[in-house]
């Protein structure tokens, strides 16, 4: 499978000293990557470069073959993302904050809307005003965003914010079916390892910024321990290694 997203050598500090520090890596067409670490280890920051939302110091992103600093609008075009929380206007519907989206996307059928808040699960709540929306009802609102130009990429920072332990379940179906069967590319970043280890085919360990580990949840599996275990036996042999560097 090809490469939807290519990241290479991204860097960017802040002036308090943290950021993202020479990470790279690439997601496949069809692939659900994953991205843990602990709070502060750098996830947002690397999905808001990956948007756009900031720019690198040094380093380049290719979406579909596009760099964004060069071909933004080309890159981002089949994208769809949630990065932190979903914001939303309460006196708006969940149906009518998808309807003006849409207008964004003048080649996108009507149906779509109603696909797009099935696929989060909103359906049955799609009339309600969202000042009503329960924390997880706004999460899946967001979803429902993110997916409604049916984009080959979807980054998601945080899905299972807010969510219950139904919601938990029908984000993790909604996103291996699409990978399985319409051949998305998910990213996800999360602090809770076994909730993503249960939908990831490939999880990347953030620690400090840096991309310190690569590993395949099944595999571990195989080898009798878990994403989780695995995680963080490789930040404390990164710690220890950076204390005597």
């Amino acid at each position: 499978m090809s490469a939807i997203l290519e990241v290479n050598h991204l860097t960017k500090r802040y002036r308090n000293g943290r950021g993202v520090e020479d990470v790279s890596f690439e997601v496949a067409e069809g692939e659900v990557f994953g991205l843990v670490g602990a709070n502060g280890a750098g996830k947002t920051t690397l999905l808001k470069l990956l948007t756009g939302l900031l720019r690198p110091d040094c380093g380049t992103v290719r979406i579909a073959g596009h760099d964004i600093a060069e071909q933004f609008e080309q890159a981002m075009e089949r994208v769809g993302c949630l990065i932190e929380t979903a914001d939303a206007c309460g006196h708006l519907t969940a149906y009518e904050h998808l309807k003006l989206a849409a207008r964004f996307y003048p080649s996108l059928p009507a149906s779509r809307i109603g696909e797009a808040l099935e696929q989060a699960g909103l359906a049955a709540r799609a009339k309600e005003r969202v000042a009503g929306f329960s924390l997880g009802m706004k999460q899946r609102l967001g979803l429902a965003l993110a997916l409604l130009a049916k984009p080959k990429l979807v980054l998601l920072d945080e899905p299972s914010n807010g969510l219950d332990v139904q919601g938990m379940i029908d984000l993790r179906q909604t996103v291996v079916r699409l990978a399985r069967e319409e051949g998305t590319a998910f990213l996800l970043s999360s602090h809770l390892i076994h909730d993503l280890s249960l939908m990831v085919t490939r999880t990347g360990i953030m620690e400090e910024g840096r991309l310190i580990g690569m590993a395949d949840p099944r595999r571990l599996e195989e080898q009798g321990t878990t994403l989780e275990a695995y995680a963080v036996s490789q930040i404390q042999s990164w710690k220890e290694e950076a204390r005597y560097a």
